[in-house]
């Protein structure tokens, strides 16, 4: 817990400095204590809410009624324990996920960049990604090697004939075709949706409330 004394400071400290007997308070990190005060706010749905950071990195933080890696719990394959989880921060009863994304603004920024003349509008990508979704098109834009999953690159997938997903430059599924302003679209749609996944594999009850907060929750898109 948060709020636990977990031992007195060491003799070495308080010989060597001169500190008097003092306790030694556990406290927690920046995204447990912003997870613990939102959901504090979030009464009606406590125990069900879910905050999504949106800033250099993403990050999704949510509670688990029960540990999801206990042994009565079948563990599908290693891939489901990628991610945290946390003891919730005020609740000693709960625990917490967190999942770490890190390719968000700034890949989003790319896709923008690439798309637009200038550099520095969103108003452009905003009106690509608001355009009505093209079910044919799908994609994932790891510019650097991504936590969740452990991957690398630029992916972009049509829907063929037959159905499956291939590159629509050369029917190879892992080459890269140029930026077009579908990407600002795709690249919305392939993070919410990883985000989900990931979270599915922790737990099965879905957040009845999500607060968005960091840099890029201000964009009403």
């Amino acid at each position: 817990m948060a709020d636990r004394q977990i031992g007195m400071l060491a003799a070495y400290f308080r010989e060597k400095y001169g500190i008097p007997p003092c306790p030694v308070i556990a406290f927690t990190g920046d995204n447990p204590s912003a997870f613990a005060g939102f959901e504090s706010l979030l009464a009606s749905v406590r125990g069900s809410a879910m905050v999504i950071s949106l800033g250099t990195s993403d990050t999704v933080l949510s509670s688990l009624e029960s540990y999801p890696y206990s042994a009565d719990k079948h563990i599908v394959n290693e891939s489901f324990m990628d991610g945290h989880v946390l003891q919730h921060p005020a609740d000693p009863a709960r625990y917490m996920a967190m999942l770490c994304y890190k390719n968000g603004s700034l890949a989003r920024e790319h896709i923008r960049n690439n798309i637009s003349t200038n550099n520095s509008s969103w108003d452009l990508f905003d009106a690509a990604a608001a355009e009505p979704a093209v079910p044919d098109n799908f994609g994932f834009f790891y510019l650097a090697t991504e936590i969740l999953p452990k991957a690398k690159g630029t992916y972009r997938f049509v829907r063929s004939s037959a159905g499956n997903l291939v590159s629509p430059r050369s029917g190879n599924r892992f080459a890269a075709a140029t930026e077009t302003a579908f990407d600002a679209r795709v690249i919305l749609e392939s993070q919410v949706m990883s985000m989900y996944l990931d979270f599915t594999r922790k737990s099965r009850n879905l957040p009845a409330a999500i607060v968005v907060t960091g840099g890029a929750s201000q964009n009403q898109v």
